[in-house]
């Protein structure tokens, strides 16, 4: 398949405990030059981390499937850059044309 270099913009709210307390969060927004592709079976965005995310060094790829399940999976050395013990929500909008 090709991959096209697209520009992403990733959104992310990190939750104490969203049970309790939903509208408490710290949100991060970091902007990322990635891939961008079509394959067989759906749709994959794949960038490098930096070391606002926590996970610089990494290799992050998200598929969305035409059976509306969607993937991310991290390659790379995560470090101790991640904050153990924390919930985590991932919400992906997308519109692939």
């Amino acid at each position: 398949m090709i991959n096209n270099e697209v520009d992403i913009r990733l959104v992310s709210r990190q939750y104490e405990d969203y049970t309790e307390a939903p509208e408490r969060y710290e949100q991060t927004e970091v902007l990322s030059v990635g891939t961008y592709e079509k394959t067989g079976t759906g749709y994959a965005v794949e960038y490098e981390e930096s070391e606002a995310s926590g996970f610089e060094g990494c290799v992050t790829r998200i598929e969305s499937f035409d059976s509306g399940k969607v993937v991310m999976s991290r390659r790379g050395d995560i470090g101790n850059g991640h904050r153990a013990g924390r919930k985590a929500s991932l919400c992906i909008r997308h519109a692939f044309r």
